[in-house]
């Protein structure tokens, strides 16, 4: 019978661990499902995190249209709420639109219409905690077994380095999309208000007052914007009857978290533009 020497390799407990480590290739398929279901749950809360963000951008959008059109002369506050509705019913459901409120109220010094919505917190879809917001608008191989758990480390820092840029384009998209809804607004009520003006000078004046209120709902200085009123089909006389006026609004968005230009104090911004066209009424008269 053969001698064994004491020490040797070749003992049944080096024989077992070394089994136990050849078998231990299974747990990379493992990490990797573990892994995967991590960025999963991740890649779905930035998801929801954009469509949190575009119901309430929509929201916003459909009180300030509210308010604006309940603010005419020929409409109420309670037309107001009912377009409110309409508009946040069409677009994300009769679910988000059954608190909507219209008041009448002081802004910038001026009379204003206040339409006010309190809507669900999406959090999964389109459910979520209702009355949460506020707006007022491979095989295995032994090269694998072999990593040490390596693998899944850089499996998430990638993912994360793929998120990371991800939750920026939604923060970036989801301003753009407010930025839009605002100048859009301020753009259309506008117009409608230079048109119902009793002289150049009023028209001029209620049409700056508009695109002041609309661009301050979504927290935009109307400083900086630009309003350009044209007429037709005699630019030189604005109020005339069946005549069309047309109202361009242009405004930058900044990005968010955008540093300043290098060579000028200004941050890095999206230019954003919306046109209007309202026609003057045959019955328009100047007023006294």
């Amino acid at each position: 019978m053969p001698a064994r020497r004491h020490g040797s390799d070749d003992t049944p407990e080096r024989r077992r661990g070394g089994r136990r480590w050849s078998d231990d290739g299974g747990s990379a398929p493992a990490e990797f499902v573990m892994v995967s279901a991590l960025l999963t749950v991740l890649t779905l809360s930035v998801l929801q995190l954009g469509l949190a963000l575009h119901v309430r951008n929509t929201v916003q959008d459909a009180a300030a249209e509210g308010a604006r059109y309940g603010s005419l002369a020929d409409s109420s506050l309670a037309a107001g709420a009912d377009r409110t509705r309409d508009l946040i019913s069409t677009a994300l459901g009769p679910g988000y639109a059954r608190d909507v409120t219209a008041t009448s109220d002081t802004y910038l010094g001026h009379p204003a219409a206040v339409v006010t919505v309190r809507t669900p917190l999406p959090l999964i879809g389109l459910i979520g905690w209702t009355r949460a917001w506020r707006c007022a608008g491979m095989p295995r191989s032994r090269r694998w077994t072999d990593e040490e758990g390596t693998a899944s480390l850089e499996f998430i820092t990638a993912g994360l380095v793929l998120l990371v840029p991800l939750v920026y384009l939604i923060l970036a998209v989801s301003a753009i999309q407010g930025g839009a809804f605002a100048v859009e607004g301020a753009a259309r009520q506008a117009a409608r208000v230079f048109v119902q003006g009793q002289g150049v000078d009023e028209a001029t004046a209620a049409a700056e007052r508009a695109v002041q209120f609309a661009l301050s709902d979504y927290g935009i200085d109307s400083a900086a914007a630009s309003v350009t009123i044209t007429c037709s089909p005699r630019p030189d006389e604005c109020l005339t009857r069946r005549g069309f006026v047309t109202v361009v609004v242009v405004v930058r968005e900044p990005l968010p978290f955008a540093p300043p230009l290098l060579d000028a104090d200004v941050a890095l911004s999206v230019p954003l533009s919306s046109t209007a066209t309202q026609q003057v009424s045959r019955l328009w008269r100047e007023g006294p």
